[in-house]
């Protein structure tokens, strides 16, 4: 089973740590992890790479312009193909 990881994150670095460990920890591994930043802070794509292996396939998009959770979550759901997502 293929899924992604999709996570959505504005100014909250720590979170995001939390977040993204958490997500390596599961058993099942995604094939994916998504971090989406909505207008946040600069440090938010060091912190993603810092965390993941360097074996884990990523993407990191940073969006300029603040939008809301569905519009980023349909963003994020165009850019992989996988069969499930997890948000």
């Amino acid at each position: 089973m293929k899924f992604a990881a999709i996570i959505l994150t504005k100014n909250r670095d720590e979170y995001l740590k939390v977040a993204l460990k958490s997500v390596c920890k599961q058993k099942l591994k995604p094939s994916w992890i998504i971090v989406i930043d909505n207008a946040g802070s600069i440090s938010t794509k060091k912190i993603v790479r810092k965390i993941l292996p360097k074996k884990q396939k990523y993407l990191y998009k940073q969006i300029n312009k603040i939008n809301n959770v569905a519009t980023l979550r349909n963003m994020a759901s165009r850019l992989v193909k996988t069969e499930y997502l997890a948000f």
